[in-house]
C-alpha cells in the first residue's frame, strides 16, 4: 500500500499500488500531467481504494482509477482562476507563462479534435468528486456500481475542435447526484452501464459496444445549457 504522497509542482509520472490501496496524494501548486496519449500517466490503486486525491492550484490531465472505491477527488482552484480544471482548458496555451516554474498549459498540450481529457474510474464506487472553481473538459467518469456525488463549480464543456458529447458520467447501477454550476451540453449521464467496450466511451458497435442493465439516476442539477 501507499500511505501518503505530497508533490510540490507539476508531476509527470504515475503512482500505482498493487495491493492495499492509496491513502492520500496531494499535488500542490502543480498539475498531474497526462504524458503519452497512448499510455497516459495514472494514479491507480489495484486491489484497493484511493482515499484522497487533492490537486491545489493545478489541473488534472492524467487518469485516475481505483479497483474498489475512489473516496475523494478534489481539484481546488487557485485564487486567480488560472488553474483548477479537469482536462485541457482552451482559454490558455503553452506559450503563456504563469510563473518562473510553469506555463498556463504544459508544453506540448493544445486543443485538438481528439478527446483529450482523463478517465476517472472505480471498480465499485466514485464517492465524491469536487471541482471547486473550474470546469471539466472532455473527461469520463465511470463507476462499476455507483457515482455518489460529482460537483463541478463551472461546466462540462469541450474545445471548439471537438464535437458531440465529449464528457460522460456513467455507473453500473446508480448515479446519485451530479451538480454542475454552468453548462452541461456536452455531457452524457447514464446509469446501467456495466462495461463501456474497447473504446471506453458510451455507445459504439462491435468491440466498442457497451454492456447494459437497468439503472437509476436520482439528482442532476445544471445551472446553464443542458
Amino acid at each position: 500500500s501507499i500511505t501518503n504522497v505530497v508533490i510540490n509542482g507539476n508531476f509527470g509520472g504515475s503512482i500505482i499500488s498493487y495491493t492495499g490501496g492509496i491513502g492520500s496524494v496531494a499535488i500542490n501548486n502543480g498539475s498531474f500531467l497526462r504524458g503519452d496519449a497512448a499510455r497516459p500517466n495514472t494514479i491507480a490503486a489495484y486491489d484497493g481504494d484511493i482515499t484522497s486525491l487533492v490537486i491545489t492550484n493545478g489541473n488534472l490531465y492524467g487518469d485516475v482509477y481505483a479497483d474498489y472505491d475512489l473516496v475523494s477527488l478534489r481539484v481546488v482552484a487557485g485564487a486567480d482562476g488560472v488553474f483548477g480544471d479537469i482536462g485541457v482548458n482552451p482559454a490558455f496555451n503553452a506559450n503563456q507563462a504563469y510563473d518562473n516554474l510553469r506555463n498556463r498549459v504544459p508544453v506540448g498540450v493544445a486543443a485538438a479534435a481528439a478527446i483529450q481529457g482523463p478517465r476517472i474510474g472505480a471498480g465499485r464506487n466514485i464517492i465524491s468528486v469536487a471541482v471547486t472553481g473550474g470546469s471539466v473538459f472532455e473527461a469520463g467518469f465511470h463507476a462499476g456500481r455507483a457515482v455518489q456525488s460529482i460537483t463541478i463549480a463551472e461546466g462540462f464543456t469541450r474545445d471548439n475542435a471537438t464535437s458531440g458529447f465529449a464528457s460522460y458520467v456513467v455507473a453500473g447501477d446508480l448515479v446519485d447526484s451530479v451538480a454542475v454550476g454552468g453548462d452541461g451540453a456536452s455531457l452524457q449521464i447514464i446509469a446501467g452501464v456495466l462495461d463501456l467496450g474497447a473504446d471506453q466511451r458510451p455507445g459504439g458497435t462491435g468491440a466498442n459496444a457497451d454492456i447494459l442493465q437497468a439503472g437509476n439516476i436520482n439528482s442532476v442539477s445544471i445551472g446553464g445549457r443542458a
